[in-house]
């Protein structure tokens, strides 16, 4: 569709349709040790956000430290793209660092 700008240019309206389901969540605490999250069956699409500090994860690994490659730094968030192998997740961060975690489904 088309729309006309303020200045007499034209403009292309971009629809956005979502094609994730929100499959759960979960906050972890993992007070200065690696922690497994649960994950929901089915999950492809995961977000990480950090709370209090940074948190580093492993995907698909047996377990996270400060070296796995996974790193969200405090207060922001990362997100694990379409995985279709998705079979753990661990998360590794200092004591009253908190892992908010969202699971998707596409």
């Amino acid at each position: 569709m088309t729309t006309g700008l303020s200045d007499g240019r034209q403009g292309r309206d971009v629809a956005f349709m979502p094609t994730a389901q929100h499959n759960g969540g979960e906050t972890i605490e993992p007070a200065g040790s690696s922690t497994e999250a649960t994950i929901p069956d089915g999950t492809t699409l995961v977000f990480i956000s950090a709370e209090g500090g940074a948190v580093y994860y492993e995907v698909n690994g047996t377990d996270a430290d400060a070296d796995s490659p996974g790193y969200v730094p405090e207060d922001n968030q990362r997100v694990i793209f379409s995985c279709s192998n998705l079979s753990t997740l661990f998360v590794y961060a200092a004591a009253s660092v908190k892992a908010h975690i969202e699971y998707y489904k596409e």
